[in-house]
């Protein structure tokens, strides 16, 4: 994720830009997360437009930006992952672990997780697709060699 780095879409000049739900909330926002009120933080993003929290995720540190997706519910946290660029989506799986990165790109729309796919390093999309894969003892059966029985109909 770019931490802490303001991104004005072009043709915009920055004196134009009004403040989002993150920067009129960022003191209460940081002081919950100094507080490592989670429950706080959580009942915060309740209700915010996901937009809103990936706009506000950009205004802080990469820890405090982790600390806030992780105690996101699982389906809320993919909408907001959708709103951030491949760049800021690659920073964010690195600082996270493996468990919750995967969380997060199964809950994805598989056109986003396409999308994301798609503009990552090459070595970043073999570990994202190795997380998304099933183990493969998951997928071969534990004796290869035994064949099923058929089952007899009557």
């Amino acid at each position: 994720m770019i931490c802490g780095e303001f991104v004005v879409s072009p043709g915009r000049a920055r004196s134009s830009i009004r403040p989002t739900l993150g920067k009129l909330f960022q003191p209460e926002i940081e002081s919950l997360v100094a507080a490592r009120d989670f429950a706080g933080l959580r009942e915060t993003f309740s209700d915010w437009p996901p937009a809103d929290i990936a706009d506000t995720l950009n205004d802080l540190p990469c820890e405090d930006q982790v600390a806030i997706f992780r105690v996101l519910p699982k389906a809320q946290a993919a909408d907001v992952f959708e709103y951030l660029s491949p760049e800021e989506q690659e920073s964010l799986l690195r600082s996270m672990g493996q468990e919750a990165a995967a969380a997060i790109l199964y809950e994805m729309s598989p056109d986003d997780r396409t999308a994301l796919l798609e503009e990552l390093p090459p070595e970043a999309v073999k570990k994202l697709v190795r997380l998304l894969s099933p183990p493969r003892s998951a997928t071969s059966p534990k004796n290869s060699s035994t064949i099923p029985r058929e089952r007899s109909v009557g």
